[in-house]
């Protein structure tokens, strides 16, 4: 029965991960996966055409997978979703700050970011979108094994249903390894290209969500241990033994 503490384990860290930066709470806001650092920004560089008419620009733009938060408070983007552009969340954040802006075209403006990063903007954005669907497909598959677990745990289902369900659960495991890994390599090497040659003194920086890190390792390391636990458990959940009645024998 333990071993269900292990789903349910799994699917707070991936929902949490998932909903970083969408409510301007401090728990939610602290879970994003990028931070741009903007608190020595040349605007007149980094927004050549309109920065005459900028007045305010955020220190920072904390940024996770369906929001971003700046110093006045949190915005979701949950109709983005897997959509990821990280020059529109740029350019969106600056024109909520000046009202001067609102009668302006979005793609009209110009933004410029590090050279390095500019040649890896596209896979960059993509990279975000292939972890923002793993990620809720991880989800999907972890609230799937929890409820076949609990169902196991209550009703015998046979030989057949016992290989859906370690094959869901295996399924689950190796998306949540491969999510993390790739979140991991791809916003590593998102943040030395951005950094690269001190982002051509533009006064920008990019930082790594440390937390969105560690809990994407710690919900795929908690999947490794459950299945781990039910490979060594010979009597795990679906494993019941139907208790034969004993027949006397009449002589």
């Amino acid at each position: 029965m333990f071993n269900i503490f292990f789903s349910i384990a799994i699917s707070i860290f991936v929902i949490l991960a998932l909903v970083g930066c969408m409510r301007n709470s401090p728990v939610i806001k602290s879970l994003y996966f990028m931070d741009i650092d903007l608190s020595s920004i040349s605007k007149d560089e980094v927004f050549p055409t309109i920065y005459s008419q900028i007045s305010v620009i955020p220190s920072y733009i904390k940024i996770g997978l369906i929001g971003y938060c700046t110093p006045d408070g949190c915005v979701g983007t949950s109709d983005d979703f897997a959509s990821f552009d990280i020059e529109k969340i740029l350019i969106d954040a600056v024109i909520s700050l000046n009202s001067s802006l609102e009668s302006i075209v979005e793609s009209t403006i110009d933004l410029v970011l590090p050279s390095s990063f500019s040649n890896y903007i596209n896979t960059f954005n993509k990279i975000i979108d292939a972890f923002s669907i793993l990620m809720a497909v991880w989800l999907a598959l972890s609230l799937l094994t929890l409820l076949l677990k609990i169902a196991f745990f209550i009703f015998y289902r046979g030989f057949v249903w016992t290989i859906i369900y370690n094959f869901i659960r295996g399924l689950s495991c190796s998306v949540g390894l491969i999510c993390a890994i790739l979140a991991t390599v791809g916003l590593y090497y998102g943040k030395s290209e951005f950094n690269k040659n001190e982002a051509d003194d533009l006064g920008m920086k990019l930082l790594i969500g440390k937390t969105f890190i560690v809990f994407l390792w710690v919900a795929a390391a908690l999947g490794f241990v459950d299945n781990f636990v039910s490979f060594i458990t010979p009597n795990y959940l679906n494993r019941r033994v139907k208790t034969q009645p004993i027949h006397p024998i009449m002589v």
